[in-house]
């Protein structure tokens, strides 16, 4: 049996392979792989079997125009990946909301079971109704404040943002 067996279609799908596909693989050794590649290149992009493909999840950094990960890879020379590229914030740029945290932890009996709009250590509104305190904060231009409830009792943390 030769590698040309191997091309066939067991189950009897019709389907045109890419010839730039095939063009590469027939320059490949090795039936078995020659096989498995063809069949491969024969399906729609992104429909592997179980267990043909490793998924990995890395940082990179862009710069000086190349992508470069911050961790060493397992690939061969000129091995083909596919990169889904997801920007993420830089630790500076999160808003931990430490000044919100120190004010709460100052003022909260004085505020107890109101609702309280912070940004930064500057209360911007408090009140009853969760929605009237947000709006009066977005008025005075914090489109994002920390609202939190301030409960009766006390030790009962609720913080979210609206």
């Amino acid at each position: 049996m030769n590698c040309q067996d191997h091309s066939s279609n067991p189950a009897g799908v019709n389907r045109e392979p890419r010839r730039d596909s095939l063009d590469a693989l027939n320059q490949l050794n090795g039936c078995q792989a020659v096989a498995n590649l063809r069949r491969m290149a024969d399906e729609p992009t992104g429909t592997f079997g179980y267990n043909e493909v490793m998924v990995r999840e890395l940082e990179a950094v862009f710069e000086n125009g190349l992508l470069r990960p911050l961790e060493p890879l397992s690939l061969v020379e000129k091995q083909r990946v596919h990169v889904t590229i997801t920007d993420i914030q830089s630790l500076e740029t999160i808003n931990h909301r430490y000044a919100e945290q120190d004010w709460l932890a100052a003022h909260e009996p004085d505020y107890a079971g109101q609702w309280v709009a912070l940004e930064g250590d500057v209360l911007l509104s408090h009140g009853l109704d969760a929605d009237a305190v947000r709006n009066e904060a977005r008025r005075k231009g914090i489109d994002r404040p920390l609202l939190v409830h301030i409960p009766e009792e006390p030790n009962q943390p609720s913080a979210f943002w609206i």
